[in-house]
This record gives structure tokens, sequence and C-alpha cells, in this order.
């Protein structure tokens, strides 16, 4: 206990059957927090996050119907993140009109390009634990500096 209490040692089943009769909190709820706190550290861990490579992300389905464009951010009310895909186009004077912005939903799918129009990444976004956008293979820092950087994108809306 006290190895699992200094962060030394992970909470097993069995621990967690014990700590939780002992306090009456079910081992459900015991062995969900340790989950998430497992998730949390490999988030934050760059090494175990890689990449795929370019040459892969060419050959996965895209839907035919994706609008090109680019990645913007801001922050709600709260300070959590806002994510949104600015469609090209817009008005003639090159400002984008509402309808030209789209706010990035958990099962929508991007396509992003690095700065030499390469792939950088391409899939579904997906949900953390915590209900975060998650992008998978990516680390937290790499998705958000894209979104920070306006980086090129391609987007289709999930059905």
């Amino acid at each position: 206990l006290s190895a699992m209490l200094a962060g030394d040692a992970s909470l097993d089943v069995d621990a967690a059957v014990r700590i939780g009769r002992s306090i009456g909190i079910s081992v459900e709820r015991l062995m969900n927090a340790q989950i998430k706190y497992d998730f949390g550290v490999v988030r934050e861990t760059e090494h175990l996050w890689p990449v795929p490579s370019p040459d892969v992300l060419a050959h996965r389905p895209f839907p035919k119907t994706a609008l090109p464009g680019h990645l913007a951010l801001t922050h709600d009310a709260s300070d959590r993140l806002a994510l949104f895909f600015v469609a090209d186009g817009g008005t003639s004077d090159g400002d984008h009109d509402m309808s030209s912005v789209h706010p990035v939903r958990i099962g929508d799918t991007l396509r992003i390009y690095d700065t030499d129009g390469r792939y950088a990444w391409a899939g579904p976004i997906l949900r953390t634990l915590d209900g975060d956008p998650l992008f998978a293979f990516v680390s937290p820092n790499i998705w958000k500096a894209w979104f920070t950087a306006n980086a090129r994108a391609d987007f289709a809306r999930a059905n």
C-alpha cells in the first residue's frame, strides 16, 4: 500500500478488491481511476506516440467529399480548447463567412499536411477517457501545434 501511495507501484485488482471492501468504494471505480492515471502518464510520454510515416498515411482511405482548408483554435469560456476547420473560399474580399467555419467534433476526419505539403497525419478524431480530443499516435503537443499554426488540412464531417 505504501508503494502505491508513493507512486512506485500501480493498483492491481487484488489490492483494489481489498481497499474497496475496507473503505466502501467499488472495485471498478478504483480500477478505472488507475487506468485513467496510466493513460495520462502514457499521453505525456512523447516517445510512445510515434507519428505514422507519410507513405502510410498517403494510402489511407479518405472521404471524397472532404473540404480543403486549414485548422484553427480558440479557447472557450472555461479555457478549454475549441478546435475548428476553416474551409477555403469564403467571401470575395478574402474573409471567411461563418458557413466556412466548422467546429471539429469527435468522429470527424482530418488529413493534415506538413509545411512541405506531405501528409502529416490522417484519421478520425477520437476521445480520451477525459473526453478530450485524441489524434491516434500523435501527442497532444504535436496536434495542438498543428491547430496553433493553422496547418493546411482536409476535413470531412462525421456521418
